[in-house]
């Protein structure tokens, strides 16, 4: 027999039975019964589909005459399921239900009760009868096409099993036990796969997924509010979209070529940068002072304009009514409603297959000590967001979470959260984040999880719920409705409450706490004509607040953002600032000559500075942020900077700028949680990382729109003693390389290359490190004939001088005789594969001049950078000829 789905467990009147599809695979129609679990539950009548359909609710028609009819009582008796008989479960204080023996047909319909279609025999039905004031007509009739009773709720389903329902409240506790035992709910997470069942309501069965709790009323889930794009003119067609077939300027290409290019340097440089020469279709969109550059083939093209301009979305969630441009996007969200899960532990006996996320909150609460706790949520608006901080709020309240403050939309940038952290004395906060990562159904997602003083979680901390997670065997959750994300307000949600803010608000307030607005505005007022800004937001989480700062307080117009909508997959963008994946505000500074641009990260901590004819690299940035620091309020209330930091492969620009002003200059390793202590300590004011992270004790992360706003301070400030000239960015960095000198700065990464070659790579540097085979030995560039003579290597190691930890391992560093110094280190933010990052330094004193001072970086680092590629063997051992990303 094919097994059919149980009803759902959510509504309290009614008795359901499962009831089989109706067999067309034979000439003689067969009506079958599966006997089951007899529960409380309601009917919902839908037509069958090729996909989950949402239940039009209507009720069953029972005017003809009934031709089956079931009965339930209480028994301890075996229930009867697919003509076998097992044990039901029995737990003190549950009644068990189960189908009465005198369940039978009547009336004209005949029923078979030998071999079905499938070559398996139906259950042979007594010949007694029993009338009962719950009974449908399910016999199809000529008139009417055949129906299904399938359940409201598809992501509540358990397939092909018997279980057992005890009646609680809406807000009480299951306990999930994650065990590879095969008992019945509630001791089971691991069911087998059932087939698909025939005409079913639903298209695809729930593969090892698990109802959690019983009897409670669920709503669907609600759309996601993601910040409204701007409208779009009712006379804007697909059709009618400007297209153009002239060259483009190519998207994420640093070569410049005439729109009017003939065809064929046109094929030459299409082939050497798009990799085709056909992507010769340009998308001239201009709606709102919005210009889309876009390049692709026809088609390409045609649907470029469908979904991101037109935005159409003409797939359709029929249970939350949410949108999408592609079915298979559809099809993956699908799955927060029917609870199919495709990807599963390759270990069959593996019972965590699919509770990862619930997993990993449990081990964060399990390692905090949540009982009556304050927990910050939310994240950079990637997708799966919204589903998850219903799982964390479902999880934390079992767990004993006193009070949730979360994120209007689910949206909350990570310098936010630990604002509101700090701002409202929260004990910690769980930040929905794969940071500067792309998003979507494909890529990738985070956790991340910060600690009471509103920065990342120490190594204690995160090694605790490591080991958590090795040993989990169960997590608590409540069965309520879904968090409506959308409404700011504070209400009780099962033993907790839970409080929707609006961060943006509480951000503009620290910042204009920070820096001199006033000051900053009257600049802008002053130089609308000659002096302008575009922010890029990467369609990350910094939008809203950039547009609230910029526009609403500042008084810039709209163009002066741009991607400044959160979308889930940051608008098939990689929303990282750099010179490579921010093409879109590099090209739209370089074509409009805008004075000052600058661009954030998905979930709002990195930054990227970049005007007219200069960009700013973050070692740059950050020390001149330190060299101006006492035109900031902030630093001149509170008695000025403590003390300057770095991570180690930042360049060594901000210890010149510490060693000029006699502060103290902190080498910390890569990670941000290492600057806290310091902070704490009192001894840090601004710190910086060259993966373009900047920042001061305001809060205990970095913060991108920090950064800019700091830049907007230090412009004003330095303008509003140059009543002659107007300064730019290019002139605070030549005036910062006359005093201090310039570091030469390069990061070359290389992502996701084979994880055998990286440990190689790492391998053969210690190797040298051990024999010392590397020092003191001279290595000359072929280009530039330049020598460079070894004169140390070392593994670097970081003693806190807070706490005494220590943290080994950090990265392998090798420096030369003239003070340049080269570091190689194995990055932990990528998800595939490994990314081994080179990072080349090369000193240059003031006394060197203005042309040398003012070099390209490509050209200052070429020897070098020769010289570092041939002694780390990074070709051999990572296949790559050139890196995927240089800054």
């Amino acid at each position: 027999m094919l097994p059919m789905k149980p009803l759902p467990r959510s509504y309290p009147e009614g008795y359901a039975a499962f009831l089989s599809p109706v067999s067309d695979r034979t000439e003689e129609k067969v009506q079958r019964i599966t006997l089951g679990t007899l529960r409380p539950a309601r009917f919902d009548l839908i037509v069958p589909s090729p996909r989950p359909q949402r239940p039009s609710t209507l009720p069953i028609d029972t005017t003809e005459s009934p031709r089956f009819t079931f009965k339930a009582v209480p028994s301890s008796d075996p229930w009867m399921y697919d003509s076998q008989a097992r044990p039901a479960p029995t737990y003190p204080g549950y009644p068990s239900y189960r189908f009465s023996s005198n369940i039978a047909p009547f009336g004209t319909h005949s029923i078979s009760s030998g071999s079905s279609s499938d070559g398996e025999s139906d259950f042979t039905l007594p010949t007694s009868s029993t009338t009962s004031e719950y009974s449908y007509d399910v016999t199809p009739s000529p008139v009417r096409r055949p129906i299904k009773l399938a359940p409201s709720e598809p992501h509540r389903i358990l397939e092909d099993t018997v279980y057992h329902i005890p009646t609680v409240e809406c807000s009480s506790i299951s306990s999930i036990p994650l065990t590879s035992d095969r008992t019945l709910f509630p001791d089971s997470t691991n069911f087998d796969r059932a087939p698909v069942a025939e005409n079913a309501g639903v298209a695809n069965t729930p593969n090892l997924n698990v109802g959690l709790d019983p009897s409670c009323a669920q709503k669907p889930l609600p759309p996601t509010s993601y910040a409204s794009l701007p409208s779009i003119p009712s006379h804007i067609t697909a059709q009618s979209a400007p297209v153009s077939n002239a060259f483009p300027q190519t998207r994420g290409a640093r070569i410049r070529t005439r729109p009017n290019a003939p065809p064929q340097e046109w094929e030459v440089h299409a082939t050497e940068i798009q990799g085709d020469p056909r992507r010769h279709y340009r998308c001239l969109w201009n709606v709102e002072g919005f210009e889309c550059e876009y390049n692709a083939k026809k088609q390409a093209m045609k649907r470029h304009i469908e979904l991101t301009h037109l935005r159409h979305r003409p797939h359709q969630c029929d249970w939350c009514e949410k949108a999408y441009g592609q079915r298979t996007s559809l099809d993956v969200h699908m799955a927060t409603h029917t609870g199919k899960r495709d990807h599963v532990c390759p270990d069959n006996d593996c019972p965590k297959a699919q509770h990862y996320t619930e997993n990993f909150v449990q081990a964060i609460l399990d390692s905090i000590n949540a009982q009556g706790a304050t927990l910050v949520i939310g994240g950079d608006g990637r997708y799966f967001s919204p589903e998850t901080v219903q799982t964390i709020l479902k999880i934390g309240s079992a767990n004993g979470v006193a009070k949730f403050i979360v994120g209007k939309d689910s949206i909350l940038s990570t310098p936010a959260a630990s604002n509101i952290i700090r701002k409202y004395k929260a004990d910690g906060g769980i930040l929905l984040t794969a940071s500067h990562n792309p998003g979507g159904p494909d890529n990738d997602f985070g956790l991340k999880y910060n600690v009471s003083n509103g920065g990342p979680a120490p190594e204690n901390v995160t090694n605790k719920i490591y080991e958590k997670t090795k040993t989990i065997q169960k997590y608590k959750i409540i069965e309520a409705p879904a968090v409506e994300l959308s409404e700011v307000g504070e209400f009780t949600y099962g033993p907790s409450k839970v409080s929707i803010i609006d961060s943006v608000a509480d951000y503009l307030v620290l910042l204009k706490s920070i820096f001199d607005f006033p000051l900053i505005k009257s600049f802008l007022d002053a130089h609308k004509s000659d002096y302008r800004v575009l922010f890029d937001g990467l369609n990350g989480v910094t939008g809203p607040y950039a547009k609230e700062i910029l526009v609403g307080a500042l008084g810039l117009t709209e163009a002066s953002v741009q991607n400044c909508v959160p979308l889930p997959d940051f608008g098939g963008g990689h929303p990282d600032p750099n010179l490579t994946y921010a093409h879109t505000l590099v090209d739209a500074v370089e074509e409009k000559g805008i004075e000052f641009g600058a661009a954030s990260d998905g979930d709002g901590d990195r930054n990227m500075i970049y005007g007219k004819g200069a960009f700013v690299t973050p070692s740059d940035s950050v020390a001149i942020i330190a060299n101006w620091a006492h035109v900031i309020p902030y630093f001149q209330q509170n008695g000025g900077v403590k003390g300057l930091a770095r991570s180690m492969p930042t360049s060594k620009a901000i210890d010149l700028v510490a060693r000029k002003k006699g502060l103290e200059c902190f080498e910390v390793p890569t990670g941000w949680k290492f600057f806290g202590n310091l902070m704490d300590a009192g001894r840090l004011s601004i710190c910086g990382e060259e993966s373009f992270g900047t920042g001061s004790d305001h809060i205990r992360e970095k913060d991108g729109l920090w950064a800019v706003v700091a830049w907007l301070n230090i412009i004003a400030a330095a303008n509003a003693k140059s009543p002659n000239k107007l300064i730019g960015i290019n002139d605070l960095l030549q005036a910062h390389y006359e005093e201090y000198g310039r570091s030469f700065f390069s990061r070359y990464d290389y992502e996701e290359v084979p994880s055998e070659g990286a440990n190689a790579l790492v391998a053969h540097i210690n190797d040298a490190l051990k024999t010392g085979s590397l020092t003191n030995t001279v290595h000359k560039s072929q280009t530039t004939s330049t020598e460079f003579t070894v004169s140390g290597l070392y593994d670097f190691e970081y003693t806190d001088p807070i706490d005494k930890s220590v943290s080994s391992n950090q990265g392998q560093v090798i420096t030369f005789s003239d003070g340049s110094r080269v570091v190689f280190r194995l990055s932990g933010t990528g998800s595939q594969g490994a990314t081994v990052r080179m990072y080349v330094e090369r000193y240059v004193s003031p006394e060197a001049g203005a042309a040398e001072l003012g070099r390209d970086a490509a050209d200052g680092l070429k020897g070098l950078i020769e010289v570092a590629l041939e002694i780390a063997k990074l070709k051999e051992f990572l296949g790559r000829d050139k890196p995927t990303v240089i800054t």
